[in-house]
């Protein structure tokens, strides 16, 4: 798939996932060493990876530390931008997760799929 902007790649598997139902969100950047331009960009499923054990661990905690939500998931797509022309396309694509996923039902609850209108963050 072809694409005129990162963010255009960004919606379109923000809409995948919502259909699936599965949380994304963004992760590694890849920068050209030359001119720091943004090249490329991994979007992950919002259950990739662990919690780092530093904040598991941590001895000044006062409450008790939140449940584990990730459970190192590989799904994810990798958005890059094509060589000499300004068009971002994917170049990678993992399908397979190890969680169950939400419900068409309950997919416009999960972080990443709720937005607020504009029209409700008015003051009157």
């Amino acid at each position: 798939m072809e694409f005129e902007s990162l963010e255009e790649g960004l919606e379109y598997y923000t809409k995948y996932a919502k259909h699936k139902g599965f949380g994304i969100r963004r992760s590694r950047v890849t920068k050209s060493r030359r001119t720091q331009v943004i090249i490329g960009q991994e979007f992950v499923c919002s259950k990739e990876g662990h919690r780092a054990k530093k904040y598991v661990n941590r001895e000044d905690r006062t409450q008790v530390a939140p449940d584990e939500t990730r459970t190192g998931c590989k799904a994810m797509i990798y958005v890059s931008k094509k060589v000499g022309v300004d068009r971002w396309i994917i170049s990678r694509f993992t399908r397979d997760h190890n969680h169950e996923l939400a419900t068409p039902k309950s997919a416009p609850f999960l972080r990443a799929h709720r937005k607020k209108d504009k029209s409700s963050t008015k003051f009157d």
